[in-house]
């Protein structure tokens, strides 16, 4: 009979266990693991929804892995830089910078860091939205709890973690977009470092000694036993480095390369600088056209709607034929995006009589509401 208090070192299971291990590794442990992590990366896109984050549209399990399945974008950011290896255009950058930081700054006020803001993580749609990707190293801020250090890409890791800093908060993502536009402005990396130290010593040939706090985390930080951090002959400022582009963006860049990173403005803060100030005045009047041709839409579609589906029709045929030019491009636009709306087949007979219907609308509308839909998908 087994005895209960017997260690499980005398136990007569011992011998067993090399067999058994691999297989619970195999078909309990990794599968768990699996399961949670992807549970976890799965919260974080379900509870976060913004325009500028990628959208997870589902999860399954098959073969015994778990998919995780997201919107299609075109390309990353990354592409972008490998398309220009002198820098992007002055207009794209701000783009890309203004929505990148939208969506950081939601993900800050709901408490959540990215923590691996880097040109691959970052999505392009092929209309130019944003959405930011991949939140494997995301992570829930709780005041006072410590994190792992070893997170992002070395390139695009601020001093607090290259050190060994377990107490950091969002400023690690402003360090990182930080990078990362400086990568648009010239098409090559802020700070190549071959490793932890390299990275550092760049960083600080560039700004100076690491702050106090920091200097004494790297020294009792057992992972750089005995390592130092060479002192550099000659230093190379932003200024410097950077001495074509303008005041403003350089400004910014200054914002978000504190080495201290209490210094750091926050992502609702950068969205406010002058940098941004002639992006602003675009969104706004853009923002003002679209509402004008809404508008106008909206006048026209109520005007449709006063006379017979027949009538209606014969107005819309006439319109195609007047304007093919713009007939061309709405279906050009259209052909790459894939529409929420679930569309019919083509049907040559109508159920309401005196409408033709040969057109491709979505279930239960008119043509008239769906050619406001595209309409306004086209223009949005």
């Amino acid at each position: 009979m087994l005895d209960p208090c017997m260690p499980w070192t005398d136990s007569f299971l011992l011998p067993y266990l090399p067999r058994v291990f691999p297989l619970l590794k195999r078909d309990v442990i990794f599968p768990l693991l699996a399961a949670c992590f992807t549970l976890d990366t799965s919260l974080f896109f379900w509870q976060l929804k913004h325009p500028n984050l990628v959208n997870l549209i589902e999860v399954f399990r098959r073969k015994r892995k778990m998919h995780l399945v997201f919107e299609y974008c075109d390309h990353t950011l990354l592409n972008e830089l490998e398309r220009n290896p002198n820098g992007v255009a002055d207009g794209v950058i701000k783009s890309v910078l203004w929505q990148t930081l939208q969506a950081l700054n939601f993900c800050h006020k709901h408490n959540c860091i990215h923590r691996d803001v880097k040109p691959e993580n970052i999505l392009i749609t092929k209309q130019g939205i944003i959405k930011i990707c991949d939140f494997g190293f995301a992570r829930i801020l709780i005041p006072g709890d410590a994190y792992t250090d070893y997170v992002a890409t070395r390139w695009y890791r601020a001093p607090e973690l290259l050190v060994g800093d377990t107490q950091y908060g969002s400023s690690v993502d402003v360090w990182a977009t930080g990078c990362v536009f400086a990568e648009l402005l010239t098409g090559q990396p802020l700070w190549p470092g071959k490793s932890d130290v390299d990275q550092l010593y760049l960083i600080i040939r560039t700004l100076g000694k690491l702050i106090p706090r920091h200097q004494s985390i790297f020294k009792s930080n057992q992972f750089f036993h005995g390592i130092s951090i060479p002192e550099p002959e000659d230093m190379e400022t932003l200024e410097e480095k950077f001495s074509d582009a303008h005041p403003l963006a350089l400004n910014f860049m200054k914002e978000c390369l504190k080495m201290n990173p209490d210094d750091r403005l926050t992502c609702a803060q950068l969205l406010e600088i002058p940098y941004f100030d002639s992006f602003r005045e675009d969104q706004i009047k853009r923002k003002a056209r679209n509402a004008g041709r809404n508008r106008r839409r909206q006048q026209f579609l109520a005007c449709l709607g006063l006379v017979s589906p027949a009538l209606a029709f014969k107005l819309l045929h006439l319109l195609i034929q007047l304007f093919p030019d713009a007939v061309r491009i709405l279906r050009r636009h259209s052909e790459g995006r894939r529409l929420n709306t679930p569309f019919s087949p083509p049907r040559m007979t109508s159920s309401r009589p005196g409408f033709p219907d040969f057109l491709h609308t979505p279930t239960g509308e008119s043509p008239s509401s769906s050619l406001y839909f595209a309409e306004h998908f086209t223009e949005n």
